[in-house]
């Protein structure tokens, strides 16, 4: 990863502490620093630069889940008694790492934050680093009874450090 220089010196009232830049075409995987130079009234000259940063904008890739048990076996089938285990493994990223991960279930093979909320049955809930969550069954949540007879799908969010994210989706089960 190389440093670019993208901006060259801007001159500021000498009152001003702070600068916002807007409409840089910064690239992913690049790094840039950002150089502070100041004159005092002497003409003696300052400059500071920033440790690199590098620039993240795509989310993680991969991802595997599986749903129902402890062998990592996707289960087709569960009844509203079942213990919930979602494992999953894979999600890389590989400019800004994996930051945590979310888990949420639904009626339907599209993520609930995608479709306004349509079919949610557990709302996204963050498990840090986990690689697996599990839940007690899905007799604990409203309207469980309507489940019978449907497929119900797990997803997986990934996030990397700097917010972006992949969502991910199980078979039906």
């Amino acid at each position: 990863v190389s440093t670019q220089s993208i901006l060259g010196w801007t001159s500021v009232a000498t009152w001003r502490t702070t600068l916002a830049v807007n409409g840089l075409s910064l690239q992913n995987n690049k790094k840039y620093t950002i150089s502070i130079r100041s004159t005092n009234c002497a003409g003696k000259t300052t400059q500071l630069t920033t440790d690199p940063i590098i620039v993240d904008s795509t989310p993680p890739a991969g991802g595997i889940i599986r749903v129902g048990n402890n062998t990592k076996v996707h289960a087709k089938y569960m009844t509203l008694k079942t213990k919930i285990i979602v494992w999953w493994w894979g999600f890389t990223d590989y400019i800004s790492g994996i930051g945590g991960y979310e888990w949420a279930i639904s009626q339907y093979p599209t993520p609930p934050s995608l479709n306004g909320g349509a079919g949610m049955i557990k709302p996204w809930q963050s498990v840090g680093h986990a690689t697996m969550a599990s839940n007690t069954t899905l007799s604990r949540y409203p309207g469980s009874a309507s489940l019978i007879g449907h497929n119900i799908y797990f997803h997986v969010k990934a996030l990397d450090n700097v917010g972006n994210y992949l969502i991910k989706t199980s078979n039906a089960t």
